[in-house]
């Protein structure tokens, strides 16, 4: 029996059509294999936050819910990441990049945007598409350029076979979701911690993002 090494991140996408609600029509969607357009943001955000809770349940990292000043007379929550163990040779797609910026007393949004070395008009497609990339070279996904409009278009093409080994990894990931979102304060500064370090990486006209505030 074929041995299965997946992320947290690389089976969200495989089955970003069941996890993930939002769907586009015009732009900011990605071209999914199953024939829908899922809109970019809540795919990244649901693939980096599962990444963040595969890093957790395998103990590679631990995370910290701290009170910090964001302003003289304002303070907040920010959540903090220290690395507890190495993975980069055992992790893959995001889950390896992330670790890769985590070290201690990290803040996770500081880890989710160095995921990418430069602002671009859309971080979230870019990070989507490490997973995508790993998934490739593990012969999950294949790749085949589309001529659309005399433009090439990258199109991905999963094998409905495979889906079928993946279901119960796709039911244990659903089980895994649902302890990491037990604690819904602890979850929600983490998925907001997610997105304000993705947003961040949004090219702006008057240069780089801002992880403030």
């Amino acid at each position: 029996m074929k041995t299965i090494t997946l992320t947290n991140s690389e089976l969200v996408y495989l089955f970003a059509d069941k996890l993930v609600s939002q769907r586009s029509r015009l732009v900011n969607y990605d071209r999914h294999h199953c024939g829908e357009k899922i809109s970019i943001k809540p795919l990244a955000q649901a693939m980096v936050t599962a990444a963040v809770a595969q890093l957790v349940d395998q103990k590679y990292i631990s995370l910290e819910l701290r009170e910090v000043k964001k302003l003289i007379f304002l303070s907040g929550k920010e959540v903090f990441a220290n690395r507890d163990k190495n993975g980069e040779r055992e992790l893959s797609g995001i889950e390896q990049r992330l670790i890769k910026n985590i070290d201690q007393d990290t803040k996770l949004r500081d880890a989710v945007y160095n995921l990418l070395n430069q602002d671009t008009t859309s971080p979230w497609g870019q990070i989507v598409k490490f997973s995508k990339d790993s998934l490739v070279g593990k012969g999950w996904l294949v790749p085949a350029e589309e001529k659309k409009m005399f433009v090439g278009q990258m199109k991905y093409a999963f094998d409905p076979k495979k889906r079928e080994e993946l279901i119960g990894e796709f039911e244990n990931l659903k089980k895994r979701f649902d302890r990491f979102s037990f604690d819904k304060r602890m979850h929600e500064t983490i998925v907001g911690a997610i997105n304000k370090g993705m947003s961040a990486r949004v090219e702006r006209e008057d240069g780089a993002g801002d992880l403030d505030g």
